[in-house]
């Protein structure tokens, strides 16, 4: 009966491995502003966080935007089950400044060319940490960013408080409060048709 039961474990983790390696394929991916006004953004990525970038939408969710997605870069090695972490590209531009990382390589951040002089919405959410369990609820913000300007977005928790920030880097290093970043109601975000 051991046995049974034990293959039926090792079966039910197969499939759930598959489950998350087939979630993680069907990722989409932010993809950068090519044309137009743009902006620099710096994405501060902590365990659990999933922040989406709606590039072409501020009133409403546009599910076929071929450039919305997850502020992330792809996966290049998933380590979840071994070391906990994975490895990721790298996608930075060469933004001022930035966050100093521990001797494993955090805080992960990732650096995005964004639409400026017009809002787009952005989301945020996260759903677990490290050694401890959290969540911090979905939140959609509107944003418009300055021409050529340098941002840093980031979503943290201390204690039970979660703290969704968005800075601007001034040429002296200093992360100035964005006075375009405001916070939608979630019930007046509508899905695009």
């Amino acid at each position: 009966m051991r046995s049974q039961s034990g293959k039926c474990v090792i079966i039910k983790a197969a499939s759930l491995l598959c489950v998350f390696l087939l979630m993680g394929c069907m990722t989409s991916y932010y993809i950068d502003v090519t044309e137009g006004k743009r902006a620099k953004l710096r994405v501060i990525h902590h365990r659990g966080n999933d922040i989406d970038i709606y590039p072409n939408s501020s009133t409403c969710i546009n599910k076929n935007d071929p450039n919305a997605g997850s502020a992330i870069s792809k996966v290049i090695e998933t380590g979840y089950w071994v070391t906990g972490r994975s490895t990721f590209e790298k996608k930075l531009l060469d933004m001022p400044y930035p966050p100093k990382q521990n001797q494993m390589g955090y805080p992960l951040y990732f650096e995005f060319y964004i639409p400026a002089e017009k809002e787009f919405l952005v989301s945020m959410f996260s759903q677990s940490g490290y050694n401890t369990i959290y969540q911090c609820p979905l939140k959609y913000v509107l944003m418009k960013a300055k021409e050529s300007h340098n941002y840093e977005l980031s979503l943290t928790t201390s204690g039970n408080v979660c703290q969704y920030s968005m800075k601007e880097i001034a040429e002296d290093g200093k992360r100035l409060p964005v006075e375009t970043w405001k916070e939608i109601p979630k019930k007046e975000v509508k899905i695009c048709q």
